[in-house]
């Protein structure tokens, strides 16, 4: 039995390496392909079917540029089929590495779905779950190898607000028996009781654990303070490490420390060194700031799966289930985004979007539509922000969600432009 990360990493795998024949011939998946294939040698046909899948989720030409399914292919076809590199295609699509990585756990499912279809593969031993999955890049050397295991942790889907004064005291438990042994004492020191930052707990757990290696690495002994506080909307980390000379400054290129900045960079932060008479490492994270969101859909189902999926990113869920109570909830609480299905009783979706557009009250707000028609166009000409088609994924909703956080701020001084 072949469990669905399992069969989803077989595919990763393949696919990295496309063009290496006799690697494929050995492959995993070899067995499934040559009872279909019989014809061609092992590795070229399991070649030619990855190509043929690929091929197979090329949306028809007359579908959006910037549908699901074009962003799905587009990415197959640069990642694997080119063999570009996350970091060269976030240069070339100016999107995230953050981004990317979702749009990749979506393409691998896609490709891994239509294989258990073509190969008759026992779907119920193999069950592809969306959003459950975020594949390692391959690379047989060791230093590819520990990249890719902080990058699978780094880019992790951000679990709910983590208070950054529960991770490290959770971290000091861990760490202080090696203190101990190094002759080195731990210091915390806060104005703040809880201090909510928007990243993966795990990815941030790992990434001061690296540090603080590092900084007893650094300092030898002695004691070393931690330092948290707030500037504005990011959190600061400053670990200060004892007295080291100007000629004796650890080296940038230190694995722990690599680590650490690394994991903190995948997670929207930023780690730099600071040495007058002391040396110190600052970390600046994200903090959380809790975004409201009405859910307008006349299906309890629905708003019961769009509430879930939110409220586990610490999302505030407001709901509405006609268009009349969704202009009344909005009108008072204000939401910082509407999701917004089309097929209402009443009045539908399109006569919700116009009247939100042309009221100054809540113009600004972004609104996503979600619905089963295939009319993003007109979504859009109405005034959508974002237009997603159902049935969708945990990935999509909340990529979309990124980009209205994005350009929120420009919109609202649009509007109080326009009002002036």
């Amino acid at each position: 039995m072949t469990s669905q990360t399992q069969f989803i990493r077989d595919v990763h795998d393949a696919l990295v390496h496309l063009y290496d024949l006799p690697y494929l011939s050995s492959h995993r998946l070899v067995e499934a392909v040559v009872v279909r294939r019989h014809a061609e040698a092992p590795g070229r046909a399991l070649r030619r079917l990855l190509l043929d899948v690929i091929q197979d989720l090329k949306p028809p030409a007359e579908s959006p540029h910037d549908s699901v399914a074009a962003a799905r292919y587009q990415f197959l076809h640069l990642r694997y089929v080119q063999g570009k590199s996350i970091e060269e295609m976030a240069k070339q699509l100016n999107l995230s590495e953050r981004q990317l990585y979702r749009r990749q756990r979506d393409a691998l499912e896609a490709v891994a779905t239509t294989l258990v279809r073509q190969l008759h593969l026992p779907s119920d031993n193999i069950g592809i779950a969306p959003g459950q999955f975020t594949p390692p890049r391959s690379d047989s050397s060791d230093g590819a190898s520990l990249e890719s295991d902080v990058d699978r942790i780094g880019m992790a889907h951000t679990s709910p607000p983590v208070n950054l004064l529960e991770v490290l005291a959770g971290i000091e438990g861990t760490i202080v028996p090696f203190c101990q042994t190094a002759g080195c004492e731990i210091r915390v020191q806060t104005e703040h009781a809880v201090l909510l930052v928007t990243v993966d707990r795990v990815a941030l757990r790992q990434a001061l654990l690296a540090l603080l290696m590092f900084a007893i690495d650094t300092a030898h002994s002695g004691t070393i303070l931690i330092d948290v506080g707030k500037v504005e909307d990011q959190a600061r980390i400053s670990v200060t490490m004892p007295t080291v000379t100007k000629g004796n400054l650890p080296s940038i290129d230190d694995s722990n420390l690599a680590v650490c900045r690394r994991l903190i960079d995948l997670q929207g932060g930023q780690v730099h060194l600071e040495h007058d008479n002391l040396l110190k490492a600052v970390i600046v994270l994200p903090s959380f700031q809790q975004r409201t969101v009405l859910v307008v859909d006349d299906n309890a189902d629905s708003r019961h799966l769009f509430t879930r999926c939110l409220e586990a990113r610490g999302y505030h869920v407001l709901t509405a289930d006609s268009g009349e109570q969704a202009l009344r909830v909005a009108l008072c609480e204000r939401p910082d985004a509407i999701l917004l299905d089309v097929m209402l009783p009443s009045s539908d979706g399109y006569e919700v979007l116009q009247a939100l557009a042309s009221d100054s009250n809540f113009g600004w707000i972004p609104v996503i539509v979600c619905t089963v028609l295939k009319q993003r166009d007109l979504a859009l000409a109405l005034g959508a922000t974002e237009f997603v088609a159902k049935p969708f994924t945990q990935g999509e909703i909340l990529d979309a969600l990124d980009r209205c956080w994005e350009c929120l701020d420009s919109r609202r001084l649009c509007w109080r432009e326009g009002d002036a």
